[in-house]
């Protein structure tokens, strides 16, 4: 498995600093890069991976250290294994859910809400709508309201 900046995307590499990490989901394991956050534009807590495109799973390095294996495997699990399907943005969100710890739940889920938060908002910017469908923000959306549920359950 090749790791380096000849992996990533020339509009990618300026903001790989050099930490790379691994992930495994069904036996196979992913490598993703940790990007510096003056990557621009994007939402804070971004996190990306476009396969088809060339572009191997990425994620912000504001993503605290002990929660990015979880939301990259999200990213991950939406785009190589859930591409194409309905409700892939909920289905990975149950499957990231699965893999974090429930001593973790208390801090993650709010942690969560927030990024879809900050995803929707930037995905609403006039200045960055076209890059979003309707569907995308309405998942977005969907995400918000099952974390927010969620989270309201743990503190009950």
């Amino acid at each position: 498995m090749k790791v380096g900046l000849s992996q990533l995307p020339p509009w990618l590499q300026p903001y790989w600093e050099g930490q790379a990490a691994t992930v495994r989901i069904h036996d196979r394991v992913h490598v993703y890069y940790v990007i510096s956050s003056d990557l621009h534009p994007a939402p804070k807590y971004f996190v990306g991976c476009k396969p088809n495109d060339g572009v191997p799973p990425f994620i912000s390095d504001q993503v605290s250290a002990k929660f990015r294996r979880y939301m990259i495997a999200h990213e991950i699990y939406e785009w190589l294994y859930l591409n194409g399907r309905p409700q892939r943005c909920s289905r990975a969100l149950e499957f990231e859910l699965g893999r974090v710890p429930t001593h973790l739940l208390a801090s993650y889920l709010p942690f969560r809400v927030s990024t879809f938060e900050n995803l929707l908002q930037f995905a609403s910017d006039p200045i960055h709508r076209d890059g979003y469908t309707d569907e995308q923000r309405g998942m977005f959306r969907e995400n918000i309201d099952y974390l927010t549920k969620l989270s309201g359950k743990l503190v009950a």
